[in-house]
């Protein structure tokens, strides 16, 4: 499997969702972040307006094409965004 630090995750979002992604990772409000290996699974709780889950298929991050689950009202949200900073 590829690196994710060879991934312009800048790319996989629109800029205002990406900047505001950086700006949560910067503020250290990524925790739990977990890569499970079996299902090849990126899982973290980041600090918004509440603790939000969120779920990255890491396959789908050298595709262009994020799969993604996360519990926040956005369909494209920062709160992905600043769990794939962390690489």
């Amino acid at each position: 499997m590829k690196n994710i630090g060879d991934i312009d995750i800048q790319q996989l979002f629109p800029s205002f969702i990406y900047r505001r992604g950086l700006e949560y990772y910067n503020q250290r409000r990524v925790r739990n972040l977990l890569y499970d290996v079996n299902n090849e699974l990126w899982t973290a709780t980041v600090r918004g307006s509440r603790n939000y889950f969120v779920e990255i298929e890491a396959s789908s991050i050298f595709t262009g094409h994020l799969k993604a689950e996360c519990d926040c009202p956005a369909l494209i949200c920062m709160i992905r965004a600043s769990i794939l900073q962390q690489r």
